[in-house]
């Protein structure tokens, strides 16, 4: 619930130009929090025992109330309450919205890019839970993988994210002087060419090389879409955009990739699992060429 209300701050403090560096490296927040909840976890265990189990919703419920209240303490809505120049909006509209609906109905509801974006999160979300949240079991049980190496494996998909999403966003900054489909459709191909290599190894190593490149393209995917979304709507509209990608992102993506995912398998085998997730890099493969040739001067 969060993420909408940061990624709308963040449309307010940096332009285009900037946006997709500053974005990635907010969004590495995600793989920091990921990669350290294992640790919390096996503290609160270690310190409470096993039979005080709320304990590992408490304790990070506690920290993350800390956090927020340091940010209402230290941040400021926009540049202009702290005496700065406004950032220049080159696709900021004129219209203002007297409604938060009219800003919905006119900024999202009619604008084709945001729908498509939204639809290309939520496949964008099989990727990425269709691979994290099934790499203990998987490793386990169908590779042999020990507890440490399975564990090492889902850390690896989490932190290697955080130097790659960083340079991702920064090379649509610089290089591509703000473009971000163009990466988008590379991470989609990479994933999909890598998914047949991760479900056949056996080495430990291998699997580890490939689940970072992968958890390098699903998150730097991940923040590029959103910050499409920010780039196409003007700043009254960011949150609302973001939360609606973020709801097909949740409701259909994760849905697919942890029940649908986990029934497939447990009917079938595993390759009918990545199956589902090769279809899901094929169609975002698919819509990000339809965006490029579309919209190719913007996106």
């Amino acid at each position: 619930m969060g993420a909408p209300c940061c990624q709308k701050s963040l449309a307010t403090w940096f332009d285009e130009h900037q946006l997709g560096t500053a974005t990635s490296t907010w969004n590495i927040s995600h793989n920091i929090g990921s990669g350290t909840a294992s640790l919390i976890v096996a503290g609160t265990v270690g310190a409470f025992g096993a039979a005080n189990i709320h304990n590992i919703f408490l304790i990070p419920s506690l920290i993350s109330i800390v956090m927020a209240l340091i940010v209402m303490a230290l941040g400021v809505d926009t540049p202009e309450s702290v005496g700065l120049p406004k950032v220049n909006k080159n696709k900021e509209k004129n219209i203002k919205h007297k409604t938060s609906w009219g800003a919905f109905r006119d900024n999202i509801m009619k604008n084709p890019i945001v729908w498509a974006l939204c639809i290309m999160n939520a496949f964008s979300y099989i990727l990425r839970y269709g691979i994290e949240n099934w790499i203990p079991i998987y490793l386990s049980t169908s590779k042999g993988f020990s507890s440490v190496a399975t564990n090492s494996a889902f850390t690896i998909f989490e932190y290697a994210a955080i130097p790659g999403t960083i340079l991702l966003g920064l090379l649509s900054d610089k290089v591509l002087n703000g473009r971000r489909v163009p990466i988008m459709l590379v991470t989609s191909t990479i994933i999909l060419i890598l998914i047949p290599f991760y479900a056949l190894s056996q080495s430990i190593v291998i699997v580890d090389i490939i689940l970072g490149i992968l958890g390098i393209c699903i998150y730097g995917q991940q923040v590029l879409i959103g910050i499409v979304i920010m780039d196409a709507l003007p700043v009254e509209s960011v949150a609302s955009g973001i939360g609606l990608s973020g709801f097909f992102g949740y409701a259909f993506g994760e849905v697919i990739a942890s029940y649908g995912i986990g029934s497939v398998v447990g009917k079938t085998s595993w390759n009918a699992g990545f199956g589902i997730v090769a279809v899901s890099s094929i169609i975002c493969i698919i819509f990000f060429v339809f965006l490029l040739k579309k919209y190719h001067n913007t996106l």
